[in-house]
C-alpha cells in the first residue's frame, strides 16, 4: 500500500479547519443571546479563507500569508471553475482582522462604524458555506 499523497493530506487538513470554523460560526449564531455577530463573522471569513487555501494547496500555488480573499481568489487557477465562479468574497475581508482590532488594507484604514448585525453574520456564514462547497466540488 502506498503512502497518502502529502498534498492531499494537507488539502484535507485545510478543509477540516474550514468546516470547523463554519461550525463554530453557526454555533455562535444558534446561541445569539450569549454571543456576538462579529465573532461569527470572523469564523465565516476564516472558513472561506481556509477553503480557498485548500484549493491553492491542491493547485500547488504559494499563497503566502494573507487574509485578503480577493488576492487569494486571483491566485486560483481557471481549471477550478466552481471556485472561480463564486461571487466576490471581498465582503468578508474586514471580518478577518478589522472587527478584532484596527487594520489598514491596501494603504487605507478599514473603519467599521458599527459591528455587523446577525443578519450580516448569517449572510457571511452562508457565503463561507458556499465557498467550501465550491472548493469541494472542484476537488477529486
Amino acid at each position: 500500500m502506498s503512502a497518502p499523497d502529502p498534498v492531499d493530506v494537507l488539502v484535507a487538513q485545510w478543509l477540516r479547519f474550514a468546516h470547523a470554523d463554519l461550525n463554530a460560526g453557526r454555533t455562535l449564531s444558534d446561541h445569539r443571546a450569549t454571543n456576538s455577530p462579529d465573532t461569527a463573522c470572523f469564523h465565516a471569513q476564516q472558513a472561506a479563507e481556509k477553503a480557498i487555501k485548500a484549493i491553492l494547496v491542491k493547485a500547488q500555488v504559494n499563497s503566502a500569508r494573507s487574509h485578503d480573499l480577493s488576492s487569494l481568489m486571483n491566485l486560483v487557477p481557471t481549471r477550478f471553475s466552481n471556485t472561480r465562479d463564486l461571487p466576490s468574497l471581498a465582503v468578508l475581508i474586514p471580518y478577518a482582522v478589522a472587527i478584532r482590532c484596527p487594520i489598514v488594507h491596501a494603504g487605507n484604514p478599514i473603519l467599521l462604524e458599527s459591528g455587523p448585525t446577525w443578519e450580516e453574520a448569517d449572510s457571511a456564514l452562508a457565503l463561507a458555506e458556499r465557498t467550501i462547497r465550491a472548493v469541494e466540488a472542484d476537488l477529486p
